[in-house]
């Protein structure tokens, strides 16, 4: 079983359940999204909203997390193909919920990026 997060063709971001090419409705997303508990699950296996095909809907992030806390270089060989020595200690750092995107979403790169 697989949870969506998706926008209706009414711009409402509703929680799902994707049954082949179709989304079944389980109710509004609220301000988390999908937060993954039994309860959550067992609600979306049950869910008998009304029916869209996939097409017609824009799939989203499905959880919408407070903060992003990331490691860097957190494997030898990231470091090695980045060539940047391995840190003694991790490299720890945030990223917005901002920078979340859902399928097929476009990635922006910012001006301010200079690397390939």
């Amino acid at each position: 079983m697989k949870a969506v997060r998706y926008r209706n063709a009414s711009g409402e971001f509703r929680i799902g359940r994707l049954d082949g090419d179709q989304v079944v409705d389980a109710g509004p997303a609220g301000e988390q999204g999908f937060v993954p508990t039994r309860a959550a699950w067992a609600e979306l296996a049950q869910a008998d909203g009304p029916r869209a095909p996939l097409g017609a809907v824009t799939l989203a992030h499905p959880v919408v997390p407070r903060k992003l806390i990331c490691i860097g270089l957190n494997y030898r060989d990231h470091a090695e193909e980045s060539e940047l020595d391995i840190p003694e200690v991790p490299v720890i750092f945030a990223k917005w919920t901002t920078s979340l995107i859902g399928h097929g979403e476009t990635i922006v790169i910012p001006r301010e990026e200079t690397r390939p």
